[in-house]
């Protein structure tokens, strides 16, 4: 009896799993104008073309100043074998010292987001900090797991030290899968 109900269990989670990558939001298929993948010349070129401006770069990043959705913000992507895996955005109208702005930039955020990807697979309030988590997923020739994570930090005064802490909205998208495929690829060379 009990091979029957592990095997009908194992049968049930793998349907589920299934109609969970079916039904969930098509996963970007890079970030901002950049393809998930891109090198580093065509990451500049394409976000250059667009009218951000290169303010870093490094061995395995770039950053850039520009608008998005009407909006100044800070952009930085990163990189594993020159090959674009993770950008992030932090929007310079949420630097603040005063608590309603930030939570009314993270509100409008999030139902950008929302609107955009669906209802995040999680949610964190806290008096400090709020964060929403989205997994989302396309199918193709693979299975790619991006994560979009929407983090809005408070100002907080926990030691003298931080009255001068301001607070922000940024959002991150990383390619979980495509990271761990380059990590994987980097670590047979070594």
């Amino acid at each position: 009896m009990s091979n029957k109900t592990f095997t009908l269990g194992f049968i049930l989670s793998l349907v589920l799993f299934f109609q969970t990558i079916v039904s969930a939001a098509p996963a970007p298929s890079g970030f901002l104008n950049a393809t998930w993948g891109d090198s580093i010349e065509l990451v500049t070129a394409s976000m250059e073309a667009n009218g951000y401006k290169k303010t870093g770069q490094g061995p395995d990043y770039l950053s850039f100043t520009g608008l998005f959705a009407g909006e100044m913000v800070e952009i930085r992507t990163e990189f594993i074998n020159n090959s674009m895996y993770f950008g992030s955005m932090l929007f310079l109208s949420s630097r603040s010292f005063d608590s309603l702005v930030i939570r009314d930039k993270y509100e409008t955020t999030k139902k950008m987001l929302v609107e955009k990807y669906g209802s995040p697979n999680k949610t964190t309030k806290t008096r400090w900090l709020y964060e929403a988590n989205w997994q989302t997923v396309t199918n193709g020739t693979r299975i790619d797991r991006v994560s979009i994570f929407l983090r809005g930090e408070n100002p907080w005064y926990y030691k003298a030290e931080d009255r001068n802490r301001r607070g922000s909205i940024v959002i991150y998208y990383t390619n979980e899968s495509l990271k761990t495929r380059l990590l994987n690829k980097s670590r047979t060379f070594l």
